[in-house]
């Protein structure tokens, strides 16, 4: 199963929990995430868990962009979300997927895939080659403002229904949550 998640930011274990795919690919703004930042996040070991990150995330079901923006924070905020699934460290290959930093894990007695895209999810022409592919499904949650995207360019998600294979799912769970506006 391949899924495309929209405004994903860092949170890998959703959409492993929720969708048990082999492959995911990660649409969001990843400021100074390479294979080399990943890499020296996973290599650590477990990461610390008391991080403003991980008790928003395990709190609330997610985390602020403020603190996604930081480079140095995406990684380690991957790296929180991999060792919450219980994937031990030494079982994760950080690789390039299509020019794009991605870790690779077995979780569940299968390989998974995580490939992570910087950009907009309504840039559909930033990562054609991956809606080429073909998809089985859509997720998209608690991706910030990405909510207010489908009223003024909406016809990315008209482009990606129509690389859903048959059977595929598009799941969306938006609201505009805007950070300064919501008080953060």
């Amino acid at each position: 199963t391949t899924v495309l998640y929209g405004g994903a930011g860092a949170d890998v274990t959703n959409v492993m929990l929720t969708w048990d795919p082999a492959r995911v690919y990660m649409i969001a703004p990843y400021p100074g995430l390479t294979v080399e930042s990943l890499r020296a996040a996973l290599s650590e070991g477990p990461p610390p868990i008391d991080t403003v990150y991980s008790r928003e995330k395990f709190s609330v079901g997610y985390s602020r962009r403020t603190f996604l923006s930081a480079p140095p924070n995406v990684a380690l905020a991957i790296a929180i979300e991999i060792a919450a699934l219980d994937v031990p460290f030494q079982a994760v290959e950080v690789l390039e997927v299509g020019g794009r930093p991605a870790v690779r894990f077995p979780w569940e007695g299968r390989e998974r895939t995580v490939v992570f895209h910087d950009g907009l999810l309504e840039n559909t022409a930033a990562y054609r080659d991956v809606l080429d592919k073909g998809l089985d499904g859509f997720y998209t949650r608690a991706g910030m403002t990405l909510a207010t995207a489908y009223v003024e360019k909406a016809d990315f998600l008209f482009a990606i229904a129509a690389v859903c294979r048959p059977g595929g799912f598009l799941v969306d769970e938006e609201a505009d949550t805007d950070d300064d506006a919501a008080g953060f």
